[in-house]
């Protein structure tokens, strides 16, 4: 039997965790889509400043990290924030899991819980997720996530990229729990 999943609000004390598992993601995900020199060199860095700066900063009514763990220990974590675009409804701007614990529901934990968090606080919710992430367009459009927009963007490390945003109309799809 798997380990019950838990879930809370990450603050600063997570830092660190949030941003080693942000890091492995990236290196799993990314591998092919961003350059390995960043991928195997400042992306730990990078995302440590980026979790530094959000979790320090971050006012709380407005923005959550969402934290699923196992046993104490980090399995992944939701990001969600209503200031950024939110013509397009609270933006999810995190969703990862940690790659040696993908399948296991973690991912469907979070985003549930992203939706709870954003009802009554925004009336949809969206994400942007590259083109070339096949598995997390999967999942997406099996949270019945609907795909309005491509566009072309440059990421961290400099690299090209085409990015589709998601958009769920409709709260009540992400927090039946019912699936």
């Amino acid at each position: 039997m798997s380990n019950p999943l838990t879930l809370r609000e990450g603050g600063v004390a997570d830092i660190d965790a949030v941003a080693e598992l942000h890091a492995r993601s990236w290196r799993k995900t990314y591998r092919g889509l961003f350059s390995d020199a960043f991928l195997d060199g400042p992306v730990f860095a990078e995302r440590r400043d980026l979790w530094t700066r959000r979790l320090r900063g971050w006012d709380r009514e407005r923005n959550a990290v969402l934290l699923a763990e196992s046993q104490g220990a980090l399995a992944g974590f939701a990001a969600i924030m209503l200031d950024t675009e939110p013509e397009w409804g609270a933006r999810l701007d995190n969703l990862h899991v940690d790659p040696d614990g993908q399948g296991r529901g973690v991912g469907r934990l979070l985003m549930q819980a992203a939706g709870r968090w954003t009802v009554g606080k925004a009336p949809r919710l969206h994400l942007m997720v590259f083109d070339g992430n096949a598995a997390a367009r999967g999942f997406y459009d099996e949270m019945q996530g609907e795909c309005v927009e491509r566009r072309d963007v440059t990421v961290e490390d400099g690299t090209r990229l085409v990015e589709l945003r998601y958009l769920w109309r409709d709260l009540k799809v992400l927090t039946n729990t019912r699936r």
